[in-house]
């Protein structure tokens, strides 16, 4: 199992960095989600607590590892919870506990494991394109054709300011505070630094 240390990237906030694919491509927005290497997939980040985005492009909302509350992702800093204040607590224990997981019910945040074969090139194709003029990557199943995209979320840093939107995605897994990157400049890693204060964005799995 791979597991990469990736937090040299230092990039001022905000940056949005563009992408010479064009938006033409389709990914599903089944409800019921994609099944990619095994593993099903929703087709959007969540959005507020237990609800998904409308679209496979929209960011949804940052979460701190192990937490359901919601963080805005551009403008004014805000929780669902109407907390304008970032949230530096850091939550113990070595799982994201379901009784705190954002995803909708009959969905769960990712394990690290599920990030695993989601990276399984030998299964799954990734792209670095565009969809309705968002960066993010594309995965799609060698031997279903089905995709999913993850738009370049970028993320929330300790003290809430936000990074790198457009240039990179930042997702949790439920694994003790492991994060997964889409790099614009080469392949999806995994990390194992403890991002427990950051704000990342969430893509659920099915339970």
């Amino acid at each position: 199992m791979k597991r990469i240390l990736l937090f040299a990237l230092v990039l001022p906030a905000f940056v949005m960095m563009s992408c010479d694919k064009d938006d033409t491509i389709e990914v599903s927005t089944d409800p019921q989600g994609v099944l990619i290497n095994g593993v099903r997939w929703a087709t959007t980040n969540v959005d507020a607590p237990e609800t998904f985005a409308a679209k496979p492009e929209d960011f949804g909302l940052y979460y701190q590892w192990g937490k359901n509350v919601g963080w805005s992702v551009v403008g004014s800093l805000i929780s669902t919870n109407g907390d304008t204040t970032w949230d530096k607590n850091i939550v113990s224990g070595e799982v994201w506990e379901s009784a705190n997981d954002p995803c909708p019910d009959g969905w769960q945040v990712p394990s690290y494991d599920d990030f695993e074969a989601l990276d399984d090139d030998s299964k799954v194709d990734n792209t670095w394109t565009a969809l309705g003029g968002i960066n993010g990557r594309l995965f799609v199943d060698k031997s279903t054709e089905k995709s999913i995209f993850l738009p370049a979320v970028g993320y929330r840093n300790t003290d809430g300011s936000a990074y790198i939107q457009g240039g990179d995605g930042f997702y949790w897994s439920s694994d003790i505070g492991y994060g997964y990157s889409l790099l614009s400049y080469g392949s999806n890693t995994k990390s194992d630094n403890d991002y427990y204060p950051f704000g990342f964005a969430v893509r659920c799995v099915r339970k």
